[in-house]
Formats: C-alpha cells, structure tokens, sequence
C-alpha cells in the first residue's frame, strides 16, 4: 500500500491523528510531503505549538521515507492512495488537480479530510472525485462520510490510580468556576508545561469539566475518558446525535449538566450511590 500524504504545517488534530495511524500501519510506505516535522521525536523548536504539542505530536520515529520526485511518482499511478489532509488548506493543490485533469486520469484513489469546525463543506465539488471525510455534517450534505477525532493508543493508561482530586486543574468552562470548589483549586489558564504532568494531574482526578468549543468534537474528552476520568459535560444533552463523539450516556459514563447546582446534586448521587469507580471504568471503555 503506498501512500502519498498531502500534509500541512499546521498542527491539525484530524490530519495528523489519520497520518499518525497510517504511518503506523504502513511505515515508510506513507509519504508526508512536505514532511510533518511536528510528528517525530526528534522535533525541536522555539515556536509556540497548539496545546503545547501533547497527546497527538513528537511521537513518531523520523525513519527514512523517499520524498524525491513524488510528483512525477504520482503521475506514474505510483500511489495507490493520495490523501489531502486539510481540505480547507489545500484548496489551491484541489484547484491545480482539477485544471490539469489529475482527478480524473490518474488511477489513484483520491480522499479528502475536513477538520474544520464550520459546518459547511470545504470544497464540496470534491465529492466526485474521491472520499471526502468532515467532522461534522449538520446539515446532511450527500455524499460527505463523517469522522471523529481520536488518540493514539499510547496515550491510553493500563489502569486506574488512587483519585486524590475532585475535579482536573485546567478548566475552560466559566459556569464551572461557580462552584466553590473549581474557583479555589482550578484555572481556566495554561498550567502544563510538560505532558506527563498534565498527564499525572487526570490520572489523580476524579472529573473533568469539558464542553463544546468550536465544535462537541474535542481531544479533552478521550484524553479524560483515557485516564478513568469522568467527563462532566456542559450543555452535553445539546449535542447532536450524529456528532462525534458517540456514546455518552448521562450517569452511566460521564455527566451531563447545564447548571452549577445540577452538577453538584449528580455528583452527590454518585457517592452516595457509591457508583464512581463504574463510571469510571465505563469512561474509560
């Protein structure tokens, strides 16, 4: 299976964590053109990178991959698969493919992804010429596949340890900061420097507080659930159905909540239940 992957230079959870997989799978036989330099571990640089590189970058071995002459391999049907890995980034290569016909004569299989949060198809023309992926489709566009955001299986703890705090320190809800208990012992700021640190922060607290952003589809849901956290999600009845991520179920595997007194009485109902430790377990499954 060779693979000619059309990256990006923006740090792309959607376009890498699909790079991350396939490089995974097929090795050196996946080409990031231009190289993904965010990806390998032995990435170096002052600049300032989304979410402090964690979780999803610097992971990968900087192995050796033939990036010469690729497009002059693919104009060969040397590639079995050419991915554009950020649709909306890439629009002036879609437009180049299309006015030279590449689309249509080469035998390449040809997949775009959409990881923008709009809800509204980057280039939706696209369809014809191969799979498109988006991350949300709420208006029931044909023909567009829908995708989630995931984690690399590294990431994942083996099991639980001893939950010492309540509630994560990094929360980004303001509704949440009505409770006493969040506004003495959390921060809406950046306090992570170091992964294994904010790491070592879910893995000894029992709630994380999370809620849309752009879009229901985020990282700190699956980094939570990776460290038997249980997700308490603001306005979680709220997301759609058919929007990632799937299988949620109030007071079985995280909390739904719309305001600070509702939380606090779910939170009581589960001690006095004595139910943490299988939610726990279910966020974690």
């Amino acid at each position: 299976m060779k693979i000619l992957y059309f990256s990006n230079m923006v740090e792309d959870y959607l376009s890498d964590n699909i790079f991350y997989g396939l490089r995974k799978k097929f090795g050196a036989d996946v080409i990031d053109l231009p190289k993904k330099e965010i990806m390998y571990k032995n990435y170096k640089s002052d600049k300032e990178v989304y979410g402090n590189g964690f979780t999803m970058w610097k992971l990968l071995d900087d192995i050796e991959v033939d990036r010469e002459n690729n497009y002059e391999k693919m104009k060969n049907n040397e590639y079995d698969y050419v991915f554009f890995s950020s649709i909306y980034r890439q629009q002036l290569y879609i437009a180049m493919f299309i006015n030279e016909g590449l689309f249509k004569n080469l035998k390449s299989k040809f997949v775009f992804l959409d990881g923008e949060d709009d809800g509204f198809p980057t280039v939706y023309d696209t369809i014809q010429y191969g799979t498109y992926f988006k991350r949300e489709n709420p208006y029931n566009y044909k023909g567009i596949n829908i995708i989630g955001l995931s984690i690399p299986g590294e990431k994942v703890q083996d099991k639980p340890e001893p939950k010492t705090r309540l509630f994560s320190t990094h929360v980004q809800c303001f509704e949440a900061f009505k409770i006493s208990w969040i506004s003495q012992n959390c921060t809406n700021q950046k306090v992570f420097t170091k992964e294994e640190d904010y790491y070592k922060d879910l893995s000894i607290s029992r709630y994380g507080i999370t809620m849309k952003k752009s879009g229901w589809d985020t990282p700190r849901h699956m980094e939570n659930a990776a460290h038997y956290v249980v997700n308490c999600i603001y306005q979680g009845e709220q997301k759609p159905k058919d929007v990632h991520p799937f299988g949620f179920v109030d007071m079985e595997n995280c909390i739904l909540w719309n305001t600070p007194e509702e939380l606090i009485s779910k939170l009581q109902q589960v001690e006095k239940a004595n139910i943490y430790d299988r939610l726990s377990t279910a966020s974690h499954e």
